[in-house]
């Protein structure tokens, strides 16, 4: 499976195919992914203080349906945005409800999660979807500012979603705090292109109404400033 998935990376993703295939490349693999009792996967994390299973193990792509019950799509133009991979199926299932041309990003903070996923599933359905971006921390975590620059707009700012997955924010919260982090400063970039664009806009409209006084045979243009509001 992971060769398939790596196959996926290169023509997909070819810096996190180029990370993962250097012989360079390690991780301390202390994820691991295991069979649910329907036999669907499941994802545990060794952590320190023990295993913490960050699905069901019981019925994951139930546990999937119940959390997205909030959720239940993405508007139009929209981004949603998970902390957390996980077994994907939280991904899936906001997947099948969100609206067309909705995008979604995944911002995995384990390394070692992401790398027990590749080996384990089929990851074709995440990788080759043009909709969804893939960013791994300490791999591609750089991507995340600039993903959301891109898709962050005046019109989306209020519709956007931003979801933390069970487990996540206790297990990583350093990661957690970045990413909120990034998120607000970005809506801060929206609002400042927003002022910015209204202030040039007035400017505009302003020192076009004053050049007229310069075109032969008008001489209205003093007369209109003020008439428009501010």
């Amino acid at each position: 499976m992971l060769d398939h998935n790596l196959e996926l990376l290169k023509i997909h993703y070819y810096h996190l195919w180029e990370y993962l295939t250097d012989e360079s490349f390690s991780c301390e693999e202390k994820a691991s992914v295991e069979s649910a009792k329907n036999g669907e996967p499941a994802v545990c994390y060794h952590s320190d203080q023990g295993d913490v299973w960050m699905n069901s193990r019981y019925n994951p792509s139930k546990e999937a349906e119940i959390f997205m019950e909030e959720h239940v799509k993405i508007d139009e133009k929209s981004l949603a945005c998970f902390f957390g991979l996980s077994n994907g199926m939280f991904v899936k299932e906001i997947r099948k409800k969100s609206k067309y041309n909705s995008r979604i990003l995944i911002y995995e903070p384990s390394l070692d999660i992401f790398v027990a996923m590749m080996k384990a599933v089929d990851m074709a359905w995440l990788i080759e979807d043009p909709e969804i971006l893939l960013v791994v921390e300490g791999l591609s975590g750089d991507e995340l500012d600039h993903f959301l620059f891109l898709n962050l707009e005046n019109y989306n700012r209020y519709t956007n979603k931003y979801l933390f997955l069970p487990k996540y924010q206790a297990l990583f919260p350093e990661s957690s705090e970045q990413f909120v982090t990034a998120i607000k400063e970005a809506i801060i970039q929206v609002q400042t292109r927003i002022n910015t664009d209204t202030g040039f806009s007035e400017r505009m409209l302003r020192n076009e109404l004053m050049n007229l006084r310069h075109l032969k045979g008008c001489r209205s243009a003093t007369n209109m400033v003020g008439a428009y509001p501010e």
